[in-house]
């Protein structure tokens, strides 16, 4: 995709909006270098990090402020062949900040299998699956290994990072948070830091017993001691100078002040100075040292410099898309088709946030491209958004190529288009002394020339700037000439003969820019299957245009026929209004009916639960009565079976004809047919032990179970068992 077509869909613009949001100069330099890509492996990859990087962090982000720009330091390196210690803390600082990116991904990663665990998901246990064996991510192991199935661009960006703590260790032994060169770098600079620090306090003793002498105190401007030029020096007025026997290193700018050496510290100054030296020499061969280990390791630090931006990059296009609510659209091949829903223009949404626009103001639009039409002729009012369609289709495919969610609803999907060619804009070319006519032919050259089935072509205001029949000639030559290279077009015109196309060929469809008649004013809203009209008359009418001016227009219109296709489209605007309305207020009525249906549908189903439960209570009250009334008899009549005859004979006889009628009962009738249905493993209560048990056999011919009760096994009739457990139990 050529620099010019992305000049045109404002490209940089969005990325700039997108810069919000980077937090490292590496991130900045990544975004700036950010083009969109025919690879459908390249670009899904990045949007799934996106995703992914939304799913771990939401709005979040990760902390990388404090990353340092290590390509240019280790040019300064290669260069001076030394780095200041504050760029070395920077360096450090900079692979520190790497390694905590790192854990944080590899912990968002371990915490995200963890869940899963949790939830029961099948997970592996394999040893630590980042490759590198941190002991820094405690994550590395399990955790990364079983949620790369889930979370693997995350994964992929934490391994692409290169762990070097050898090297930030080496320099924040010897670098201190001040930035300055620690005392302990090295033992010989321990050592000359211990000298120097002798000899500072026998220089300062020294000066001390000089400033409490009377004729010395008396001439200074200041009772301390001062330093010029690195050495120990008395401010002493000018006119009393010799006053202080030793050597003036310096003089205020008014010359009432001499800065005076006296003479019993020079030697011991000279001495400091060349410990001084000493030092300055010992803290360069640390600092070579250390810039030779930084650049022994610069291919490392460029891919940490490369992976950080990767992740700053990720990280910022995720807490983007949470911040604007935007998508992931699918990515399909060239020759599939282009379906966006909800889809709105990306710098009308940030005019919208920054208050340039009314809140609530950015319509969104449907379209859809390639399925049973090739190419789109939208039409419609000047101020409708013809051109804000079009340019919302390039750039959001643009977009979906370089890695970035779109704002549009979810199932959008877009091919990965190999080039969007755009005719948009009618600036005249002063440098090439070309006319507004003659610019776009210069667009539509390579456009009939090089644009295939893989690729976009975007066409505003298709035939104008010459003659209208001349341009209606040429544009529905144009047209054809698209459809037949098999090429997928967006076409707006306000030339009413090419709205005719769609009838005339095949996988040709118009679309119309919406316009109320009523309000006068457009709504923004893209209308497939529907030829819009100009609007003209009414437009100047509503922007003031003198009505004599449009009266004599509307004769010329009506003699040339022009009133009545306006008519005729304006009535079809105004049924098609009237039509949603009433759709609407259907949609409206509908949902309430739906809403009162589920009312209804849980009225329902709490008075069957209640039923459930009132016969589950009936159920368990006839049984008991049943166990009560048989518990009854047999205890009545056992006690008779030892009387004399007859009252024996009738005792048993009673017990008989209770249980026969018991049994023969609609309960009882109930309690068999419940145990003829049981099947083996089903769960029984039986009335005379009082227990549960698992039903083992079912004889059907005799009427008897086989019922497992704690490893015991029995038979029991099948009057003995039911469905209800008592409620004593």
């Amino acid at each position: 995709m050529d620099d010019s077509t992305l000049a045109v869909l404002e490209y940089g613009k969005i990325k700039a909006i997108v810069a919000r949001w980077v937090q490292t100069g590496p991130g900045r330099a990544a975004l700036a270098a950010v083009k969109p890509s025919s690879d459908a492996v390249a670009a899904q990859r990045l949007l799934d990090e996106t995703e992914e990087m939304r799913a771990a962090f939401g709005g979040r982000g990760l902390p990388l402020a404090q990353v340092a720009t290590l390509s240019d330091l280790l040019r300064q390196a290669r260069e001076a062949g030394l780095l200041e210690p504050d760029e070395l803390a920077s360096l450090a600082t900079t692979v520190r900040a790497a390694e905590g990116a790192r854990r944080t991904l590899l912990d968002a990663a371990g915490g995200a299998a963890a869940a899963l665990a949790g939830s029961g998901v099948p997970r592996s246990d394999a040893g630590n699956g980042d490759g590198h064996g941190d002991a820094r991510a405690p994550s590395a192991g399990e955790g990364a290994r079983s949620a790369a199935a889930n979370l693997p661009r995350l994964l992929d960006l934490a391994r692409r990072i290169p762990v070097l703590p050898g090297l930030a260790s080496s320099i924040e032994e010897a670098i201190g948070p001040d930035g300055a060169v620690r005392d302990d770098a090295s033992p010989e600079l321990a050592e000359i830091r211990w000298r120097i620090a002798d000899a500072e306090a026998a220089i300062l003793s020294s000066l001390a017993a000089i400033l409490r002498e009377p004729e010395v105190a008396k001439v200074l401007r200041n009772d301390r001691p001062s330093i010029r030029n690195g050495r120990y020096v008395l401010a002493v007025r000018t006119d009393a100078r010799t006053a202080v026997p030793g050597v003036i290193l310096d003089r205020s700018q008014t010359e009432k002040t001499v800065f005076i050496e006296p003479h019993a510290i020079v030697a011991p100054g000279n001495d400091l100075d060349d410990l001084r030296a000493e030092e300055r020499r010992e803290v360069f061969r640390i600092l070579r040292e250390l810039t030779r280990s930084c650049l022994e390791q610069e291919l490392e630090l460029l891919r940490v410099e490369d992976a950080l931006a990767a992740v700053d990059l990720a990280s910022a296009r995720a807490r983007w898309a949470v911040a604007w609510g935007l998508v992931a659209p699918r990515l399909d091949p060239p020759e599939s088709p282009l379906e966006l829903r909800d889809a709105r223009h990306p710098l009308l949404i940030a005019q919208a946030e920054d208050g340039r626009l009314p809140s609530g103001t950015v319509t969104p639009i449907d379209v859809r491209l390639g399925e049973s039409f090739d190419v789109l002729l939208i039409t419609g009012p000047n101020t409708g958004g013809k051109t804000v369609a079009l340019k919302t289709v390039g750039i959001l495919a643009a977009l979906a190529q370089s890695g970035f969610p779109i704002p549009a609803a979810a199932g959008s999907r877009l091919p990965i288009y190999e080039r969007i060619f755009t005719d948009i804009g009618d600036e005249q070319s002063l440098e090439q002394s070309l006319s507004t006519f003659s610019s776009h032919i210069a667009r539509l050259v390579p456009i009939l020339e090089k644009a295939g089935p893989r690729d976009l072509v975007l066409i505003d205001e298709l035939g104008s700037g010459t003659d209208p029949a001349e341009g209606t000639a040429l544009g529905i030559a144009i047209v054809e000439a698209v459809l037949d290279r098999g090429t997928r077009a967006l076409v707006t015109t306000h030339l009413g003969r090419l709205k005719a196309l769609a009838f005339e060929r095949a996988r040709i469809e118009n679309a119309a820019c919406e316009f109320d008649p009523r309000s006068l004013r457009p709504t923004y809203r893209l209308l497939l299957g529907q030829a819009g009209a100009s609007q003209a008359f009414r437009i100047c009418e509503r922007l003031g245009l003198p009505a004599r001016v449009l009266e004599r227009a509307r004769e010329i219109g009506d003699a040339d026929g022009l009133a009545g296709q306006g008519a005729e489209v304006e009535a079809i605007a105004e049924l098609r209004l009237v039509a949603e309305a009433r759709l609407a207020d259907a949609d409206r009525v509908r949902a309430e009916v739906e809403e009162r249906l589920a009312e209804a549908a849980g009225e329902r189903e709490r008075l069957a639960a209640r039923e459930r439960i009132l016969d589950a209570e009936a159920d368990r009250d006839i049984d008991e009565r049943f166990a009560v009334i048989e518990r009854e008899v047999d205890v009545g009549c056992r006690a008779l079976l030892t009387a004399p005859a007859p009252y024996a004979d009738r005792a048993r006889d009673l017990a008989r004809k209770v249980a026969e009628l018991l049994e023969r009962s609609p309960f009882g009738e109930r309690r068999r047919a419940f145990a003829r249905c049981l099947s083996p493993g089903e769960t029984v209560w039986v009335i005379p032990l009082g227990r549960r048990g698992t039903v083992v056999k079912v004889n059907r011919a005799k009427e008897r179970l086989a019922v497992q009760m704690d490893g015991l096994r029995t038979q029991v009739p099948f009057r003995d068992v039911s469905w209800v457990e008592p409620a004593s139990s």
